[in-house]
């Protein structure tokens, strides 16, 4: 009788701190980051964001990122990740299922413009297509 009680005050707590744990990733998941960018498609299926996370340390840099996910999905999917020295990045829906990420200041469409005071986005992850969308970028 007292291992029964000790064994579910036991797994009560294991439970707790899971789901409490659980709750965290998701808010984090979720809410994190300042949204810089909302660019929902022209068919309205997909919304693109343009998100900044701020890092706590004096040696590290933001982490600037783009996000996809379908309408009625909370959960976005990377496909642009980096450190973010400064650069802005700017999203455009060519159509329905052609996104182009570019860096504000730096290109403008297909013409590369040169610059002398561009700041810079080290990339750490960039993908070219997510599910039924393809993604073009000018970010170099």
């Amino acid at each position: 009788m007292v291992i029964s009680t000790l064994l579910r005050r036991g797994l009560t707590v294991v439970l707790g701190v899971v789901a409490l744990l659980a709750a965290s990733v998701l808010y984090a998941r979720l809410f994190a980051g300042v949204t810089r960018q909302y660019q929902p498609s022209p068919d309205g299926r997909n919304i693109a964001e343009y998100r900044e996370y701020k890092e706590g340390s004096a040696t590290t840099t933001d982490v600037s990122t783009v996000e996809l996910r379908s309408r009625f999905n909370p959960l976005r999917h990377t496909v642009l990740s980096g450190l973010d020295y400064g650069a802005k990045l700017s999203l455009t829906w060519i159509d329905s299922h052609t996104l182009l990420v570019t860096r504000n200041g730096c290109s403008h469409g297909d013409l590369q413009v040169p610059c002398n005071n561009c700041t810079s986005l080290d990339i750490i992850k960039k993908e070219p297509r997510w599910r039924d969308i393809s993604i073009r970028y000018s970010v170099e």
